[in-house]
Order: C-alpha cells, then structure tokens, then sequence
C-alpha cells in the first residue's frame, strides 16, 4: 500500500498505529474525521517514508510530537483545524523537503 485516503470518513478514536505494517506507505489523508488523542511520541517510525501527510480537521490534542522532524521525506503537512497546542517544534524547519505546512487553528505558539 502506496497510499491512504479515508479523507471525510466518519472515522473516530486514536492515530492508527497499525499504519506502522504499511512500510512503503508514502501518502496518509485522514483529514476531516473525527480521529482524537495525541499523536504518538514514535510517529516517525510508523510513518517513516510518508512524503504527503493530512490529519487537518480532526480532533487530535497534544503536543506535536518533536521526532516529526525524523520524517525526512515529507513533502505536504497539513495539520490544521485540529486542537494541538505547546510549541511549533523547532525541528520541523529540519525538513528540506517540506514545501506546505499548515497548523492554521490549533492552540499553538512559536
């Protein structure tokens, strides 16, 4: 599996750690669910080669997790419309790839 688009599905509880079976996964679109909790603190080994990730308009809390930063390869990170708060990582302007970031309404500073 390549890709993962469940965008506006009614889906609801945590980030799905089972993702981390998905080794070649580059692609994850779970915008506009109802997905909730924090991120895990190990999200850059369950979706270690993820080039496109968008999470935006869910209910996910927390911090945004720093090890983020270890997703070399992303491209597109939409987190938006979400409830994040604490500080922006610093780490995440690590990632030479990233050409969209967006974490536009979530309780965030920095």
């Amino acid at each position: 599996v390549l890709n993962i688009k469940l965008a506006d599905m009614g889906l609801r509880g945590q980030f799905p750690l089972g993702l981390v079976n998905c080794s070649s996964l580059t692609g994850l679109y779970l915008n506009g669910n109802n997905l909730n909790g924090s991120l895990p603190k190990n999200i850059s080994a369950v979706i270690k080669y993820v080039t496109e990730l968008d999470l935006s308009g869910n209910d996910f809390s927390g911090e945004i997790p720093r090890n983020l930063s270890d997703c070399i390869y992303l491209n597109i990170l939409n987190l938006d419309n979400n409830r994040f708060s604490g500080q922006i990582p610093l780490e995440l302007g690590n990632l030479d790839r990233l050409k969209t970031f967006n974490v536009a309404n979530n309780n965030l500073s920095g």
